[in-house]
């Protein structure tokens, strides 16, 4: 399934024009009278399939139902503002695509159609940026990891004196009750 949803999507890029840096150039270029604006359409058509049914997902709740899988993309819930990592990410992906013509999907694409020194270097460089997100978010995960099990520590220890102090009351109040009268009978 993957192999052939993978294989649809580089083609796209291809008869699209997305997986040449020059196109990608072109369309950039407002300035020059050159510019080309076939690659908006593109990005119009996909915004046009992709925008209703992930705006169903969220708002009907089928992440669990959808044939893609969508539990296991990291969908925002309705109405959370943009914060500062994805506003960063967004300013890097721009910078990278503006720089060498190619965002990550077509940059795959010419990895296997047109081999070059400029395509390895941004290939390196993609996996660098991927590589550093999953190691600050490992290191984010295991502060809140440590943050959770220190919570949990208190909580236990909170716990456990509770009980000790409960189980200290209840010695301190059998002390004080008076012990049964014990009789002794003796018949012969």
């Amino acid at each position: 399934g993957e192999l052939v949803v993978g294989l649809t999507f580089g083609c796209g890029l291809v008869i699209s024009g997305m997986a040449r840096p020059s196109k990608v150039a072109a369309f950039l270029d407002w300035g020059s009278g050159a510019w080309d604006v076939s690659l908006a359409f593109v990005m119009g058509s996909a915004l046009v399939i992709t925008f209703p049914y992930f705006q169903a997902l969220q708002r009907f709740g089928l992440q669990e139902k959808s044939l893609l899988h969508a539990s296991c993309l990291d969908l925002p819930p309705l109405g959370k503002k943009p914060d500062l990592t994805l506003v960063v990410g967004a300013i890097l992906f721009g910078v990278g695509w503006g720089t060498c013509g190619l965002c990550p999907g077509p940059l795959w694409v010419n990895v296997g159609a047109t081999p070059s020194w400029e395509i390895l270097v941004a290939l390196v460089g993609l996996i660098m940026g991927i590589g550093t997100w999953e190691a600050r978010q490992k290191l984010l995960n295991s502060k809140k990891m440590a943050t959770a099990v220190e919570v949990a520590d208190v909580i236990v220890v909170s716990a456990m004196e509770d009980g000790k102090a409960q189980q200290n009351e209840a010695r301190k109040e059998t002390q004080r009750a008076p012990s049964p009268a014990v009789t002794v009978s003796t018949t012969d």
